[in-house]
């Protein structure tokens, strides 16, 4: 008897994917896909590929490790910040782990590259205030105050 058998490939997602096998008591052999032409879906039309999340139980981040103050003790600056590729575990039983940043790069794309170690930021100016000058000179409009006799 033939039937359809399904091959997992690892990775952030299961791919299951379908094959033409006959079916053996312990054996299954791969066979050519003709030979499924007789089952409900024909051979071109094999049933398509599926997927599922997979390794729910950690992900991999960009994990701020240390970030100086702000170059500028008023106005724009630069601040420097440090980053590691760090294992999350989605259980708190394990702790977390930082790992090489290549890990990241490698096995998570999607987080995508290490993030500048250098940003724009702005100095707090703390102490800084408004405050009123002097009274300037009084200005140049003319106002006549007479004195009328009644």
């Amino acid at each position: 008897m033939y039937y359809l058998s399904l091959f997992i490939i690892e990775g952030k997602q299961h791919s299951s994917t379908a094959v033409c096998v006959q079916s053996y008591p312990g054996y299954e052999p791969e066979v050519e896909e003709k030979y499924c032409s007789y089952l409900p879906l024909p051979a071109e039309a094999r049933p398509d590929t599926l997927t599922k999340a997979c390794n729910l139980h950690c992900h991999l981040e960009w994990r701020v490790l240390s970030r100086s103050a702000c170059s500028a003790r008023c106005g724009a600056g630069q601040q420097s910040i440090e980053y590691a590729c760090t294992r999350v575990m989605a259980s708190t039983r394990e702790p977390d782990m930082t790992l090489p940043d290549w890990y990241c790069v490698e096995q998570a794309p999607e987080i995508g590259p290490r993030p500048p170690g250098q940003i724009d930021c702005e100095g707090p100016c703390e102490g800084v205030k408004w405050k009123y000058e002097q009274w300037s000179e009084v200005s140049s409009f003319l106002l006549q105050c007479k004195t009328y006799a009644l």
